[in-house]
């Protein structure tokens, strides 16, 4: 019988290996680091508009469960097999950019080949530094704009890319 999600008035009901998951999420010693759960992954995705399927839950899940953080595609296979996790990479790259979409993440575009999902959708900047392949979070000022850490002043951008997002 194929694993198979049946939705009733917007709430899920999980079988197969969903089901088990969920059961085994209260006894596990790893449940404790886990800060979503499967009811909550859940109802997430469907106040977004988004079907939660076994694979998005999943993978929502294990987006959140260190907090805000900042992860690209690879980084996210590599945790997606640690954990067990078995979907195609296709289906990964495909969910980061529907959670995306739906607004459970930003994506951050570095370079033309090289994108970071960041979890945190609150209003802040970034800093890219280039040769340790590592991006921060900088806070926003109350008037939208940055400033800049004292490290960075000391190095000295390479580039200052600034893109302002409004409506009419």
């Amino acid at each position: 019988m194929p694993r198979t999600e049946r939705h009733t008035q917007g709430t899920p009901i999980r079988s197969g290996l969903a089901a088990r998951e969920a059961a085994s999420e209260k006894s596990s010693p790893e449940a404790e680091a886990v800060s979503v759960t499967w009811a909550d992954a859940s109802h997430r995705l469907v106040a977004v508009g988004l079907r939660p399927t076994r694979q998005r839950v999943a993978l929502l899940r294990l987006l959140l469960r260190d907090g805000d953080r900042h992860v690209t595609p690879d980084d996210l296979w590599t945790e997606m097999k640690a954990s067990g996790l078995r979907f195609a990479k296709a289906t990964a790259y495909n969910t980061l950019h529907a959670f995306t979409n739906a607004g459970l993440l930003k994506s951050i575009v570095v370079g033309p080949s090289q994108v970071f999902f960041d979890t945190d959708t609150k209003h802040h900047h970034h800093i890219y530094y280039e040769e340790s392949g590592e991006l921060l979070s900088v806070p926003a000022r109350q008037d939208g704009l940055v400033d800049l850490p004292e490290n960075l002043v000391e190095i000295g951008p390479k580039r200052l890319d600034i893109v302002v997002r409004v409506r009419r």
